[in-house]
């Protein structure tokens, strides 16, 4: 239906308004902490830092599952040094000894020889033990010995073995090998004990091992003392029977002189034959003597070390720990938790609250519009030409909020931004007022449509105008299926009011635009810009007290820049923590009209629940929680 006119009412410049000087970019930093924020930042963050440790914590689980138990049993050895410098342990007290760390470390490379770990190997069979040759390794060394395998899987045809020997060689080269990587042999502190420790999946096979390499030791040292004893009693069997030899001839020599000769004319000569054999029989009664010894060692070899304990088999794995595993990838996990909470605090670029809108663009703060979800349900059918009216339940829940919750935060700040317009613009009429953003969905057109409903609800003629041509989603939102609106309204000599809708509820006059005749235009900015649209504001302006223009978003497009001379104030709508603070700063930096008709800033989408998180101790956001007395649920 056509509206009537109304008595025409000359328009007024409007008055400036006035904002804060460009606030500096660069800040000095604060000499001391803000704990209050670091505490914020954490709890913020807090649930990336618990996700990121019950990750660690299940990567400890499945390394735990996956890994083969590791059991560990010991030997201990004592080397006496009593046996080895050859005194009777009666005659020497325990204070008398000292502790000579190069025989107990030389006696450390005797036990880690090859001898004696080929001595292990053959008499524990292990080369043939189905139980030493299972796989003990980590998934981590699986997953890198399948990948070297691949690699080198062309060039190792040369490897294999030739014939049955060398694949035995290579066998026992392999247990060798398996052993010094899982054996240990440690010093007991500063004493002469050493201890004999092996790891394995197997507990039996612990035991066996470590106690194999002491009895393994002992026998290589009683080996090498009846080796020694049979060199030196084949040395002194050898002597002794030229000592013999030569004690035989002295004796027969002075027999001889005597017989000769009279022993008055030669008595010195005589001596001097019988001392020298007496000296070849003294040497030969010594060496006898050492010769008996040697052979008695041969027979009765003593070793210098004996087994104090032996390795029995243990009843818990030694590895994994459990309890470390887990307490370790908690904490790691934790420790990449805060990291990258560290990294998301540092990324933060958007807008939380109303002080950094305050601080960064120099702009009043007109408050939070908490976040709406909408309704899972197409909307409605909307009105179409013919049919003057928008029937209020078929819309979109979120595009009708105010009027279904006139008393939720919503709302308030809605209020709040109508009342910063009356003061700002006083009595003038119309007040022409444009909402803008500088992205598309950001919720621009939400707010221009609850806002116009608001106004227009509590008693103000009010009409509402989709500005944004070339992406109109007031239209597609409200009125879907209408056939005409605002180019047309700009292109043709019938009345405006021929192409307007009304919602029912709130009283709105609505002019929709209707995106298949608008995407003919390639130049939209001329069409909003234009004398037409400028006749068609003041037209209205006779009738409505305030007109709501749902405009483009600042970056895309160059409409709003080109229309600004149309318009009274903006409200800046500006989507909470996603747009970027810098982007916004610029754009405005960019278009100077623009910011200096700009009534304010409101952050929409916001999550109410975690406006504490972010808005500092004793401001007004931080205690929205509190606020929910005096709204009604939403």
């Amino acid at each position: 239906m056509a509206l009537a006119p109304m008595m025409d009412i000359p328009r007024r410049p409007p008055k400036p308004l006035g904002h804060r000087a460009w606030p500096a970019v660069s800040r000095p930093a604060e000499e001391a902490v803000d704990l209050e924020r670091v505490f914020a930042a954490a709890r913020r963050q807090l649930w990336v830092v618990v996700v990121c440790a019950m990750l660690g914590l299940a990567a400890g689980v499945i390394y735990l599952v996956e890994t083969v138990p590791l059991f560990t049993a010991s030997s201990y050895l004592m080397i006496d040094p009593r046996q080895r410098t050859n005194i009777q342990a009666q005659d020497v007290a325990p204070s008398d000894l000292s502790v000579d760390s190069s025989a107990v470390d030389s006696q450390v490379e005797i036990l880690k020889s090859e001898r004696v770990f080929l001595a292990v190997t053959d008499k524990l069979n292990l080369h043939n033990n189905p139980e030493f040759s299972a796989d003990i390794s980590s998934p981590l060394s699986k997953a890198i010995g399948a990948i070297r395998s691949i690699l080198s899987f062309p060039f190792r045809s040369a490897d294999i073995a030739a014939n049955d020997a060398d694949v035995e060689f290579q066998k026992q080269r392999q247990v060798v090998e398996r052993l010094k990587n899982h054996l240990t042999v440690t010093r007991v502190l500063k004493t002469y004990v050493l201890e004999i420790t092996y790891t394995s999946p197997s507990s039996t096979l612990s035991a066996a091992v470590a106690n194999g390499f002491a009895e393994a030791y002992l026998t290589e040292l009683l080996g090498a003392k009846y080796d020694a004893a049979r060199r030196t009693s084949g040395w002194l069997q050898d002597r002794i029977a030229d000592l013999k030899k030569q004690a035989l001839e002295a004796d027969l020599a002075v027999q001889q002189f005597r017989a000769k000769n009279e022993l008055n004319t030669t008595q010195g000569m005589l001596r001097e034959l019988e001392r020298e054999a007496e000296t070849y029989r003294k040497l030969y009664a010594a060496f006898l003597q050492r010769y008996q010894e040697a052979i008695q060692q041969q027979s009765f070899p003593i070793t210098e070390a004996r087994v104090i304990a032996s390795a029995v088999k243990p009843l818990k794995p030694s590895h994994p720990r459990k309890s470390l595993i887990l307490a370790l990838t908690l904490v790691l996990g934790g420790a990449a938790g805060v990291g990258i909470g560290a990294l998301r605090e540092g990324r933060e670029r958007g807008f939380r609250t109303g002080e950094q809108v305050r601080d960064e663009l120099g702009l009043e703060f007109l408050g939070e519009l908490p976040l709406i979800e909408s309704s899972p349900h197409s909307p409605g059918k909307g009105a179409r030409d013919g049919e003057r009216s928008a029937p209020s339940n078929e819309l979109d829940p979120v595009m009708r909020h105010v009027l279904e919750a006139p008393l939720s935060a919503f709302s308030e700040t809605l209020r709040c931004a109508k009342v910063a317009a009356d003061i700002a613009l006083g009595g003038e009429k119309p007040k022409i007022i444009g909402i803008v953003s500088v992205l598309p969905d950001e919720g621009k057109t939400t707010v221009a449509k609850n806002f116009a409903s608001l106004l227009s609800h509590l008693g103000s003629k009010t009409l509402l105008i989709d500005g944004d041509i070339r992406n109109p989603g007031l239209t597609k939102a409200v009125a879907p299926r209408a056939q005409n609106g605002l180019v047309e309204a700009l292109g043709k000599d019938r009345s405006w009011g021929e192409f307007v809708l009304l919602e029912l509820e709130s009283k709105l006059v609505v002019m929709p635009t209707v995106s298949r005749h608008s995407r003919q235009i390639s130049h939209t900015s001329l069409l909003l810009s234009s004398p037409a649209m400028e006749e068609l504001l003041t037209e209205a302006g006779r009738l409505f007290e305030y007109i709501v223009i749902d405009l483009p978003p600042l970056g895309p497009v160059v409409d709003v820049k080109a229309a600004e001379h149309l318009i009274d104030v903006f409200i800046f709508v500006v989507e909470w923590g996603q747009t970027a603070r810098k982007l916004v700063r610029t754009t405005l930096e960019n278009e100077p009209a623009i910011r200096d008709k700009t009534l304010g800033v409101v952050l929409n989408k916001v999550r109410s629940n975690r406006m504490h998180l972010y808005a500092d101790f004793g401001s007004r956001s931080h205690y929205s929680s509190k606020y929910h007395k005096y709204y009604e649920s939403s």
